[in-house]
């Protein structure tokens, strides 16, 4: 029984690099841990993925229900903006916490 309206796998996998840099930043580049560790990361989660939808729609007007009917260079470039943000959002956070010492 497939679920209706579930976003495809290419979505899915696409949004992976936001999961995991959300909860790698919160973890080592801000050093949170315990409750403000999970209400950051969701908080974090949330407003990166509303980004995330208006570049994927605009990429991907139609989505691929398949692997093999995604634009190999459309993925590409969405899979390297968003892990060029994460690198760019951890060295900040880095800093800032040298800097002030968090």
């Amino acid at each position: 029984m497939a679920i209706t309206g579930a976003p495809s796998l290419h979505k899915q996998l696409l949004f992976v690099p936001t999961v995991l840099g959300t909860f790698l930043f919160v973890m080592a580049g801000l050093d949170l841990s315990g409750v403000t560790e999970f209400v950051v990361g969701f908080l974090l989660l949330f407003v990166t993925a509303i980004p995330f939808q208006a570049s994927y729609t605009s990429l991907f007007p139609e989505e691929p229900r398949r692997l093999r009917e995604a634009k190999v260079a459309s993925s590409i470039l969405l899979l390297a903006s968003q892990i060029a943000f994460w690198v760019i959002l951890f060295v900040i956070a880095s800093y800032w916490r040298s800097q002030h010492g968090t």
